[in-house]
């Protein structure tokens, strides 16, 4: 209320491998690194999705937009870009830092861990930029 905007990401972990929109019921493939899912631009500006997404290319990894994930309800609850309420779903790949197997963290855990906090400094970054002036009392 402060600052006239809500900037909300959130996080879940994807299994590695799964099904494409694209692809038939029996088919399945290794998913991209990260899913940004904004329920096809309605939840967020698309600037926030094109800054997340670029962050994470620039980063090494590999980012599909809504696919196969659009977001869930607390997004649809929570964003409306209209309003100055962004919101977006971050799946991540398990395969990025677990060994969905046994659930035991792997050498890639700390570095995930080191990108992870490198966006939220990113993000912070760029909401600062979209500060919205408020309107005199």
């Amino acid at each position: 209320k402060a600052y006239g905007q809500i900037w909300h990401v959130n996080c879940h972990s994807m299994p590695s491998n799964g099904r494409l929109r694209s692809q038939s019921f029996f088919s399945s493939t290794r998913l991209s690194d990260f899913v940004l899912g904004d329920l096809d631009g309605q939840s967020c500006s698309r600037d926030f999705t094109i800054t997340i997404r670029d962050f994470l290319k620039s980063s090494g990894y590999s980012v599909s937009i809504n696919n196969p994930y659009k977001g869930v309800e607390i997004i649809e609850r929570h964003g409306k870009p209209e309003h100055n309420k962004h919101s977006i779903q971050l799946e991540i790949n398990k395969a990025l830092y677990v060994n969905e197997r046994t659930i035991e963290r792997t050498q890639d855990f700390e570095s995930l861990k080191v990108d992870m906090r490198n966006l939220m400094k990113h993000l912070s970054d760029f909401v600062r930029d979209q500060q919205v002036p408020l309107a005199a009392d």
